[in-house]
């Protein structure tokens, strides 16, 4: 089954090393880049059929990483993991199979990009599946460093507005942010609910989210433009919320879909949040 991931990492220097980092406070956690990076090639060769994001951010750290040792990182480990892969070419520097680079032009099809072609014959090798078949796309933060004189290979351009533009120290302010990005019809927006303080955590319900998304302090979605979409949910948790963020997810897409191409909707009405009964009265 085809299916679409984000992964948001923030990293920093620390004694030599490039690691994980809190986004809040800037310290050391306990995994390396290179751990995370190992975890991203382990799921890419063992699923199919995948198209993920990785996003790197270096945000409110004392070392910010820079993309040619961010890079060079990520080489040595497709390297081992290409080599470890069977039905894969020899690894070629800056050419790592498993990672997608956006070009100019329309966006592929997911299935062309994960070169899903299930009636090609060297899709099989002894009745086992072959070949890279999960990939993963590369953005970047503003706080990485692009490293004078290097050109980066891996990184392709953010296409979606962040509501974290400006500090979100409440719900309230999340609802205005969004508000603000919602009017300007410029493509994909980021609904990221978690807080700019420490700690971050937001208890976020359905009923939260579809105020966030179609009120009018809010997104006001069932009145945005056309080339309007919400692109990308992200919260610290979501486990608590899986059975309504899996149908956001189809109600979004469907939404899209539509608005993407050249019709005008509102979003299906979510299962998961009851509708207020407005009170009838006569009137004498």
């Amino acid at each position: 089954m085809i299916g679409i991931r984000y992964l948001d990492i923030n990293l920093c220097k620390h004694q030599g090393i490039i690691t994980t980092c809190s986004s809040k406070d800037g310290s050391a956690l306990q995994k390396t880049f290179t751990d995370v990076l190992n975890d991203i090639f382990h799921f890419s060769r063992d699923s199919v059929q995948q198209f993920f994001i990785v996003n790197i951010k270096s945000e409110n750290v004392a070392q910010p990483v820079e993309t040619k040792e961010v890079e060079a990182v990520i080489d040595e480990l497709c390297k081992f993991h290409t080599e470890a892969t069977a039905g894969t070419d020899e690894f070629v520097k800056k050419e790592c199979p498993f990672i997608y680079t956006r070009g100019p032009g329309p966006w592929p099809s997911v299935a062309d990009v994960v070169e899903y072609y299930p009636d090609m014959a060297q899709w099989e090798g002894d009745g086992e599946v072959v070949g890279v078949r999960t990939k993963f796309m590369l953005t970047m933060s503003d706080q990485v460093v692009p490293t004078p004189g290097y050109h980066a290979a891996y990184f392709s351009p953010t296409f979606w507005r962040s509501t974290h533009k400006e500090p979100v120290l409440s719900v309230d302010d999340l609802k205005s942010n969004i508000r603000k990005e919602c009017r300007i019809p410029a493509g994909g927006i980021a609904l990221g609910v978690y807080l700019s303080t420490q700690p971050s955590n937001v208890d976020y319900t359905p009923e939260m989210i579809e105020d966030i998304l179609l009120s009018r302090k809010g997104c006001n979605l069932n009145d945005s433009p056309l080339n309007t979409f919400i692109s990308l949910f992200s919260a610290d948790q979501y486990r608590d919320q899986l059975p309504y963020l899996k149908e956001l997810e189809k109600r979004m897409m469907d939404l899209n879909f539509a608005k993407w191409s050249g019709n005008y909707d509102v979003i299906k009405p979510s299962k998961f949040v009851k509708e207020e009964k407005k009170v009838e009265r006569d009137e004498l």
